[in-house]
């Protein structure tokens, strides 16, 4: 499939729904070949093991949050309560550098939207 993007093509969307062709696909994911390559090449070094190994501690305080607010219930959908919300909120901070909790909040909620309704308007809703 790597070898062959033209039957196996991201550029039509990597999720269940088609992309909206009005719409920019996601980057570097959505791209084939050779827009995708390029952008690896940009963004590599920002996933080197050194680069990756800085954020460890952060990332670890981050997963900490997270479980804190959540061990509380007693229980918690792995996905829907941690992965997910963390996945972003991590994203957020080492990449986006938001850290501000009125923002990454709003940003979580904003990115869980895209995943679950992968429509134009959560997706305009992200980019606020």
């Amino acid at each position: 499939m790597l070898l062959d993007p033209a039957t196996f093509t991201s550029g039509e969307g990597v999720t269940v729904f088609p992309r909206d062709p009005n719409f920019p696909p996601d980057i570097p994911v959505g791209l084939d070949p050779p827009a995708h390559r390029e952008y690896r090449q940009l963004l590599s070094r920002f996933f080197t093991r050194d680069a990756v190994r800085a954020w460890v501690p952060r990332l670890r305080e981050i997963a900490a949050e997270r479980l804190a607010g959540l061990l509380d219930a007693g229980r918690m959908e792995f996905v829907r309560d941690f992965a997910s919300p963390y996945s972003f909120a991590a994203f957020a901070e080492v990449y986006l550098r938001v850290s501000d909790p009125g923002v990454l909040g709003d940003f979580v909620a904003a990115a869980d939207r895209v995943v679950v309704e992968n429509t134009e308007e959560s997706y305009v809703g992200l980019m606020k």
